[in-house]
């Protein structure tokens, strides 16, 4: 008797839930009108106006199709990403040209501080190990030759 009971239940909620979502999709898919009132108020109701009033009848929103919807959001998604990818490759790219620069424009201002210290007649020359040393003049004008050529290939 009890499963009888149950499956009476069962049934009755069934039918009751069905026609619960019938009710449901019936209006979903109901005309709505638009109509204005006598004290120009307007109205959108989903039953016509009453009286003689003239009312406009809407359609409903199109049904979206989701699977076109998707696909061009993915699309849209990848063109972004593209466009990331390329402004990120563009930032190291100048990132890389700048420090080129500024390797090159240390390079021009040594080559400077070279080409003045071999013009001094009798100067003294920095050694790497941080000594001074005398040079002779035959050293000190392929110095200033070589310091020309610096010149010329860091300081454009």
């Amino acid at each position: 008797m009890n499963k009888f009971k149950l499956k009476k239940t069962a049934l009755i909620t069934t039918i009751i839930l069905s026609s619960g979502l019938l009710i449901f999709i019936k209006q979903a898919g109901a005309e709505m009108y638009k109509w204005v009132d006598q004290e120009g108020i307007t109205h959108y109701t989903q039953s016509p106006p009453p009286g003689d009033i003239e009312a406009k009848t809407l359609k409903p929103p199109p049904k979206i199709d989701t699977e076109s919807a998707r696909a061009r959001i993915e699309q849209q998604q990848e063109k972004a990403k593209k466009l990331r990818e390329g402004r990120l490759e563009e930032a190291k790219i100048e990132a890389e040209e700048k420090k080129a620069k500024a390797i090159e424009e240390e390079n021009c201002k040594r080559a400077h501080q070279r080409m003045a210290t071999f013009s001094r007649p009798r100067g003294l020359i920095q050694q790497e190990d941080g000594s001074r040393i005398r040079v002779d003049e035959e050293a000190r004008q392929a110095g200033i030759r070589e310091s020309q050529k610096m010149i010329e290939e860091y300081c454009k």
